[in-house]
């Protein structure tokens, strides 16, 4: 019977390794030189988490105003929407998008545009 302060047998360590690189998109091949990925919590993002969710907000008011019965007024607050997203994310770099296909706000680096890469428009 194993005793629970045994150690795992090497085989095991290894293949455990192997899952967790595997898992992280790695390949396992070369564990033993493979880089360790930087955790999440130590990576530095390109807009700040308020910026996003200001943009997701300014987004969100824009579909709102979209929805309601349509008036020169309400078509023209839903445009200074967009207009104070797009800014917001011209700031960092970014030009917003909303794709069609799912109503997901993306916002793509502006050497993506410039190299021209495929834009839905919303």
């Amino acid at each position: 019977m194993t005793r629970t302060d045994d150690e795992p047998p090497e085989w095991a360590k290894e293949r455990a390794r192997e899952m967790m690189d595997a898992a992280a998109g790695e390949g396992a091949d070369d564990s033993a030189t493979a880089e360790t990925p930087e955790p999440d919590d130590e990576r530095v993002p390109d807009v700040p988490v308020e910026a996003v969710d200001e943009a997701e907000r300014l987004t969100r008011l824009a579909r709102e105003a979209e929805s309601a019965e349509p008036t020169p007024e309400i078509e023209q607050a839903a445009d200074q929407y967009r207009e104070r997203r797009d800014a917001l994310a011209a700031e960092y770099g970014y030009t917003a998008r909303v794709r069609d296909e799912d109503d997901a706000l993306v916002l793509y680096p502006d050497g993506e545009i410039a190299r021209g890469c495929r834009l839905i428009r919303d």
